[in-house]
Order: C-alpha cells, then sequence, then structure tokens
C-alpha cells in the first residue's frame, strides 16, 4: 500500500520555539522521509509554503497526491 506525508519545512523569520528554526526545519523534514521511507511504497512531500494546517493552506496539493494515492492502488 503506498503511504504519503505531506510535512512543511516552513522557515520561519522569528522562530518562536526550536523546531521552527532553520536546523529544526531541516531536521523535521530529514524525519519524516527517514520515516515514511520505511514503507516499500513510502513518500514524502515536504512545503515549504504550508504552516501546520497544509490541507488549509495548500488544498490542491493535498488533493493531487490523494489523487496520485488512489491511481496507485488501482
Amino acid at each position: 500500500m503506498p503511504v504519503v506525508v505531506i510535512a512543511t519545512v516552513k522557515k520561519w523569520p522569528n522562530p518562536p520555539m526550536l523546531l521552527f528554526t532553520d536546523k529544526g526545519r531541516e531536521l523535521m523534514g530529514e524525519w519524516h522521509k527517514s520515516w515514511v521511507e520505511k514503507f516499500p511504497q513510502g513518500r514524502a512531500v515536504l512545503t515549504t509554503n504550508s504552516g501546520h494546517n497544509i490541507h488549509r493552506d495548500e488544498p490542491k496539493l493535498v488533493l493531487k497526491e490523494l489523487k496520485m494515492l488512489l491511481k496507485n492502488l488501482r
């Protein structure tokens, strides 16, 4: 079964916490990618255009990935 993780690595001008620093965002992207690639058909989609609510910030990206998942299930 294909698995896709859509995660944000958006950088913040004034990070409110450590995970929002440039290094924190880089590590988060690596962690998401490393985790999902353990699945035989796992793939990470990392975006810099969204905050936590990717489905609200980039609904077209989410729909595109859902359509690809459904296509790959057939």
